[in-house]
């Protein structure tokens, strides 16, 4: 389907990441499809999903880029970080190896202490950073607690928090809603390329995939996998 993408529409790059099986494309598909499916095959490479996104202060489009966690793609990592704008950091809740490997995760994206003393990317400045707990319908299998354990690590790494369930669609909208209303405070101080971003890399004239449109353009609503 052809959409039009409004006048002075930001594009933001958002990376999901995490270990395999935390629901990285469930989360995408019921955010921006509004679909969940229990046979969700592992992801081999990357897969793009694109969606809109408004606030009373600005449009969003965002490029979210759904990357596989297996071991043999970590080299692609430093690749698919590049230029993003919102890097997520999933975990399954009910387990709590996925949660401890999320400081790894922290360390491939480059998340780390700032020359301020807050942590922050060290590859995007000024990137948004968000910790997210995913299939919390699964109740009695919880292994890591939000309260004692989630918050406060997101808390100390500066990182946004939120918990979902793809399976409901319990917490998408508000984890989406939390990263746009923190997106608003940002934007303006950003800087603006003059080159429209390619879908699947690159972006402005320092390979930023952030601009505000300044024309209407046609954009196909679609979703990639980049292939062994």
């Amino acid at each position: 389907m052809t959409q039009t993408l409004p006048e002075d529409e930001w594009v933001i790059k958002m990376v999901l990441c995490g270990d395999p099986g935390t629901g990285k494309t469930s989360l995408a598909l019921r955010y921006t499809q509004q679909s969940f499916c229990i046979t969700e095959k592992p992801t081999i490479g990357v897969g793009i999903y694109v969606q809109s996104a408004a606030t009373t202060q600005n449009d969003y489009r965002f490029q979210i880029w759904d990357t596989s966690g297996q071991e043999r793609f970590r080299s692609m990592l430093p690749t698919w970080f590049q230029g993003a704008r919102v890097l997520c950091f999933l975990y399954n809740t009910n387990s709590r190896a996925s949660f401890d490997a999320i400081p790894l995760w922290l360390a491939h994206a480059r998340w780390a202490p700032l020359p301020s003393g807050e942590w922050g990317s060290h590859t995007n400045e000024g990137a948004l950073g968000i910790l997210i707990g995913t299939q919390t319908d699964r109740v009695t299998y919880r292994e890591v607690d939000a309260e004692d354990v989630a918050i406060p690590f997101a808390k100390t790494h500066n990182l946004l928090f939120a918990e979902t369930s793809a399976l409901t669609g319990q917490g998408i909208r508000e984890c989406f809603d939390d990263i746009c209303a923190q997106l608003d405070a940002r934007v303006a101080q950003w800087p603006r390329p003059a080159i429209a971003p390619a879908l699947l890399g690159g972006g402005g004239p320092e390979g930023d995939p952030l601009l505000k449109e300044k024309k209407k353009k046609k954009c196909t609503c679609c979703f990639f996998y980049l292939k062994r």
